[in-house]
């Protein structure tokens, strides 16, 4: 069974267009076509693992790759209840999926080492997903 898909679509460019209205600055957004099944085989042999189903569906169904990001003005004040939102962003593809996955096995193996330490922990056993370009870390999922 395939998503609906274009509901993120009309989701996203509902907040682009939002912060246009206010003045904000933006990128496009970028929804490129989706993967092949052996696009998607390179990277999980490569990964060394199986993607999660709704992901792999995601890349195969809808998008190889996303981006797209907004910035309200700074003079902007938003409502009380979103006070602290002034930015949104994010972005998933193939090639970014393997560099989020390289940074995260390599943070894992200089920093994160021990299994023992709950604040360590979190970073075993999950998959670098995809880099916000508003922050220095990966998303993990």
């Amino acid at each position: 069974m395939t998503a609906d898909y274009s509901r993120w679509v009309e989701r996203w460019q509902a907040a682009i267009a939002a912060c246009e209205r206010l003045g904000g600055d933006n990128q496009s957004l970028t929804v490129a076509p989706p993967a092949t099944p052996d696009e998607v085989a390179a990277a999980e042999k490569t990964l060394g693992i199986e993607l999660p189903s709704s992901f792999r569906a995601a890349l195969l169904e809808f998008s190889a790759h996303v981006e797209m990001y907004w910035f309200l003005p700074d003079d902007q004040e938003p409502p009380t209840e979103l006070k602290e939102i002034f930015s949104g962003d994010g972005s998933w593809g193939l090639q970014r999926l393997l560099q989020a996955e390289e940074s995260r096995r390599n943070w894992v193996e200089v920093a994160f080492i021990n299994q023992d330490d709950l604040y360590d922990l979190v970073w075993h056993n999950k998959l670098g997903f995809a880099k916000w370009q508003t922050a220095t870390s990966w998303r993990l999922i």
